[in-house]
């Protein structure tokens, strides 16, 4: 049997996502995210605004990360300020994934926050969107920040270096000669070395 062409799959993917049972719509929202779509990006945006079930919810939200698009970014920041803790996690990871520098100012902005369960997924989602604009051409005074200091963190570096590292970035105070030695006496502070 031929393989239906990717428009016709994510309409029997929209379909089970909006009529299924709950099972089947969180395995539709995984679904539609692995096609890396662009309808499937529009698609899972317009669950996100009428699916009260948690579990379809997380999946909906994991799959915009998955799908890696940059249509996705807005719909998630919005997550940030509407969503419960568990919505604002899986949106922190899905902007991590995305690795759009829109996300940024929002996610740095979260990062302030002394909310410690979510000042690490908020750090690792600002490294992987330090990781992906890498040796791009970026604008924009915060992503060229972040482009700046990011090189230079540790796998899982603590939010409290990754903050104050992008914000001596943002405001000059680093010079490019000694943004390591910079880095690494921010590590040195106490509390601040996993």
């Amino acid at each position: 049997m031929p393989r239906p062409n990717m428009e016709q799959r994510i309409k029997e993917l929209s379909k089970t996502l909006d009529k299924g049972e709950l099972r089947e719509r969180a395995l539709a929202a995984e679904a539609l995210g692995k096609t890396k779509h662009p309808a499937a990006v529009s698609r899972l945006v317009r669950a996100l605004n009428y699916t009260f079930s948690e579990e379809v919810r997380f999946n909906i939200i994991q799959a915009l990360g998955e799908t890696g698009h940059p249509k996705a970014v807005p719909r998630l920041l919005q997550m940030l300020v509407i969503g419960n803790r568990f919505d604002r996690q899986q949106a922190i990871i899905a902007l991590g994934q995305i690795g759009h520098p829109k996300a940024i100012p929002e996610l740095v902005g979260e990062l302030q926050k002394k909310w410690k369960e979510d000042r690490e997924h908020v750090s690792m989602a600002l490294q992987n969107i330090g990781e992906n604009i890498q040796n791009k051409k970026v604008s924009g005074k915060e992503a060229k920040a972040l482009q700046f200091v990011s090189p230079y963190f540790l796998e899982e570096e603590h939010p409290n270096v990754v903050l104050k590292a992008y914000e001596a970035a943002l405001h000059n105070k680093i010079d490019p000669r000694n943004v390591r030695l910079y880095v690494k006496q921010l590590r040195a502070v106490k509390g601040n070395l996993k």
